[in-house]
C-alpha cells in the first residue's frame, strides 16, 4: 500500500483548484484521507497534494469556525439559507447538518445575487469566495465573471462563457484530465463537453458525480436546470409551442366567439334612443295613474279603466314627445 504522506512536497505551493477541492470537501464531512483519495482519484497521485498539506488546510477550517447566529439573520435571508441546507443534506448523505456563519453569510448574500442557480452551485461557490478570502491574494475575478454573466439561464450562455473563458480544453473520455486553474472553469469545461449529449460524456459526468466531485454535480446541476427551462428544444434556439397550450388557445377562441354572438353592440345614437324611451314609458305610466284618478272623481261609482290597449298608450307616449 503506497504512503501518500511521504512525497517531499515541502515548500510547493499547492494548486488553486486543489486547494477549493480540499476546503469543500472539508466542509463537507470529508475525512482528510478521504479528500486525499479523491484528489488522487481526480488528478493522479503525482500531483495530488500531500496527507500534511491537506490536514494543515483543514485544520485551519475547523479552527476558524464560528456557529450560525440564526437571529443575526433576516429571516427571509434565513429561509434561503435552510433550503440550500437542506439540498446539500440530501447532496451529502446526511454529512452536512449545519452551516457556519460565513458559510450561512455567503450563501444568502449568492442567493440574491444569482437567483436560479442551482443549490449545490450556491453551496459551491461559496466555499470559493470563502476559501478566496482567506488568501493573502486573493482571486476573485473567474468566480465574479461567473455570477456577472448569469450564464446558467440558457445553454448559449454557458457555451459563450467557456469559450471565452477556457484556458485549456481537456478530453472528458480521458482517465485523468489535465488540471485547470480554477473549479468554476472546471464546470464550464465539463458542460461544454455534455452540450454535446454524447452518452458517454454524460454517463461518466454521472459516475463522477455520485463520488462526489464538485465539478462533476455543479455541471450536471446546470444541464439539468437549464434543459428544464426548454420543453421539447433543449438546447433553447427557439420556442417550442406544446400540444397542451394549442389546445387551450382552441378553447379560448371558441370562447371568444361565443360570447360574442350572444353579445348585442349599441352605437351611442342607439343607447341614447334606449334612454330616451324608458324615460317616455315612465312619464306615460304616471300620466295615465294621473287620467285613471280623474276618471274615478267623475264618474263617482268607482269603476276605473284599469289597462288601456297599445295603440292608446302609444298615443299618449307620442302626446308627451309633442
Amino acid at each position: 500500500m503506497t504512503d501518500y504522506s511521504l512525497r517531499g512536497r515541502r515548500g510547493k505551493k499547492i494548486p488553486m483548484i486543489q486547494r477549493q477541492l480540499i476546503s469543500i470537501w472539508g466542509r463537507e464531512g470529508w475525512s482528510n484521507r478521504d479528500i486525499q483519495v479523491g484528489l488522487i482519484a481526480k488528478i493522479g497521485e503525482e500531483e495530488a497534494a500531500s496527507l500534511r498539506v491537506i490536514q494543515n488546510q483543514t485544520k485551519g477550517i475547523k479552527d476558524g469556525r464560528i456557529p450560525w447566529d440564526r437571529l443575526q439573520t433576516d429571516g427571509y435571508d434565513a429561509g434561503l439559507v435552510l433550503e440550500i441546507l437542506a439540498e446539500l443534506n440530501r447532496q451529502t448523505n446526511g454529512k452536512k447538518i449545519l452551516f457556519t456563519q460565513d458559510e450561512a453569510d455567503w450563501i444568502a448574500w449568492i442567493c440574491k445575487a444569482a437567483p436560479n442557480l442551482p443549490p449545490y452551485g450556491v453551496w459551491m461557490i461559496a466555499q470559493l469566495y470563502i476559501n478566496e478570502s482567506k488568501q493573502i491574494n486573493p482571486q476573485f475575478s473567474q468566480i465574479d465573471l461567473f455570477l456577472g454573466s448569469r450564464c446558467w439561464e440558457s445553454f448559449d450562455s454557458i457555451i459563450e462563457y467557456a469559450d471565452a473563458n477556457l484556458p485549456v480544453n481537456p478530453d472528458p473520455r480521458l482517465e485523468r484530465n489535465m488540471p485547470l486553474d480554477s473549479l468554476i472553469v472546471e464546470v464550464a469545461s465539463k458542460f461544454q463537453h455534455m452540450f454535446d449529449e454524447d452518452e458517454e460524456v454524460i454517463r461518466k459526468m454521472e459516475v463522477m458525480a455520485a463520488s462526489g466531485d464538485p465539478g462533476a454535480i455543479f455541471a450536471l446541476a446546470l444541464y439539468e436546470s437549464t434543459e428544464a427551462r426548454f420543453d421539447d428544444d433543449q438546447h433553447g434556439y427557439q420556442y417550442g409551442i406544446r400540444d397542451d397550450d394549442l389546445s387551450q388557445a382552441k378553447d379560448n377562441e371558441e370562447l371568444r366567439l361565443e360570447l360574442s354572438s350572444k353579445s348585442q353592440t349599441y352605437s351611442s345614437d342607439e343607447t341614447a334612443d334606449a334612454v330616451d324611451w324608458v324615460k317616455a314609458e315612465a312619464q306615460a305610466q304616471a300620466k295615465l295613474e294621473e287620467i285613471l284618478q280623474q276618471e274615478e272623481v267623475e264618474s263617482g261609482s268607482g269603476a276605473t279603466k284599469i289597462a288601456y290597449l297599445p295603440d292608446e298608450t302609444a298615443e299618449i307616449v307620442n302626446s308627451l314627445d309633442s
